[in-house]
């Protein structure tokens, strides 16, 4: 088997209460992407899942990862890359509507 190798490609941070804190995109081995992972926090702490899909009656994953050191690789990466300190926010006030020009041709 050849090396897998596993890239955290960004990190998507949620403001709020709820179990999910962060969406998550990778690749492996730079030839596949994988968009629209999260990170949960729950009575055991922070862990990993996969997109899912609801039927009418409950959720189902878009992928599975069978391999458990693989999935135990992208599980510790993902958490590794959330812990990063946040990036420093903008001391930029939001813009105002008045701060618009009012002649715009659409």
């Amino acid at each position: 088997m050849s090396k897998i190798d596993i890239k955290i490609l960004r990190v998507f941070r949620f403001d709020g209460e709820g179990a999910c804190k962060a969406s998550f995109s990778w690749s492996l081995n730079d030839a596949i992407t994988f968009s629209g992972w999260r990170i949960l926090d729950g009575s055991k702490g922070l862990w990993i899942t996969s997109p899912q899909q609801k039927s009418k009656e409950k959720y189902f994953p878009l992928i599975t990862i069978n391999n458990k050191s693989i999935l135990k690789a992208l599980t510790d990466a993902a958490l590794e890359e959330f812990g990063k300190e946040e990036p420093k926010k903008s001391s930029k006030k939001p813009a105002k509507e008045e701060d618009f020009e009012d002649d715009l041709p659409f």
